[in-house]
């Protein structure tokens, strides 16, 4: 287990994917419906959530020390974990395919930059000699 040098840049990595969880859910509660915006960011706020939790766990613990030089596993798992989300959300509320498509490419586009975000302040914040 190694110390943790700034845990407030791990804090500081939580706030993109809680914040989105908790738009989309404060939506959700409003209107009783999930459109394709509400899906995106709720999706964004999950695959953020993994991201973070997977910087966590693989630079906290010495079971996962192989998976830290490993890019296919630190950005596959939170991509592969937007498009499980983005496709059950829009086969469970029946979300119109053209828009759903065309939403999802936008919020790949703030996953690729909000991703980097969380996964560069979680790493920094377990361990401050690569930054």
């Amino acid at each position: 287990m190694s110390e943790w040098d700034a845990p407030l840049l791990v804090a500081l990595a939580a706030v993109p994917g809680t914040a989105l969880l908790a738009l989309a859910t404060a939506v959700f509660l409003r209107h009783r419906k999930i459109g394709a915006a509400n899906a995106v960011s709720f999706s964004l706020g999950i695959a953020l959530s993994v991201a973070l939790l997977l910087s966590l766990a693989v630079h906290t613990t010495d079971a996962l020390y192989q998976l830290r030089g490993s890019l296919i596993a630190l950005l596959g798992a939170p991509l592969l974990a937007y498009a499980i989300t983005l496709t059950w959300l829009a086969i469970r509320w029946r979300i119109n395919t053209l828009v759903m498509l065309l939403s999802g490419a936008f919020g790949l586009i703030g996953l690729y930059y909000l991703g980097g975000v969380v996964l560069m302040s979680s790493a920094c914040g377990i361990s401050l000699g690569g930054c």
